[in-house]
């Protein structure tokens, strides 16, 4: 074979292989989205005059408790700043076991339902709009559960 047939087919076989990684690398960003851009844009505007978390084990509800200091709920908010996460294709990974669902609600009712669950995933419903961005993402960044967790473990 002709040495210039050789590096053809290398260029071509580069050129393949280019564009499947440069495809594969697209997808992948374009199943990335952040909390502020799920969450925070979408609350932006309306006050949120209290939570209602509710602690689930195994599906049934242990506690709930309601946040209703402006403080708690801005630094309960300010966890979800700047965190990434990644649309996932299926509920089979969720560790339903344990979990923390938050109803962050204004005067009118509640406008948002974050569903956190033990390991790192997270259910989004917008009950104001009929996005499409409602779901179940993995949590690329971590949120800091903690502050969460302490009001039903003091």
């Amino acid at each position: 074979m002709k040495k210039s047939n050789i590096i053809f087919i290398l260029v071509i076989i580069l050129i393949l292989g280019g564009n499947f990684f440069a495809k594969n690398l697209y997808d992948k960003k374009s199943n990335e989205d952040t909390l502020d851009n799920l969450v925070l844009d979408k609350i932006a505007g309306n006050t949120i005059t209290s939570i209602d978390i509710a602690h689930y084990l195994e599906d049934d509800i242990s506690t709930e408790k309601t946040v209703t200091d402006p403080n708690e709920i801005k630094s309960i908010i300010g966890e979800f700043e700047n965190k990434r996460v990644e649309k996932s294709s299926s509920l089979k990974e969720v560790d339903k076991e344990e979990s923390y669902s938050l109803n962050l609600k204004t005067e009118q009712g509640t406008i948002f339902t974050i569903v956190l669950y033990a390991n790192d995933y997270i259910l989004l419903f917008n009950e104001i709009s009929n996005t499409n961005k409602d779901g179940t993402y993995k949590m690329i960044d971590s949120i800091n559960k903690d502050r969460i967790v302490e009001m039903f473990h003091p």
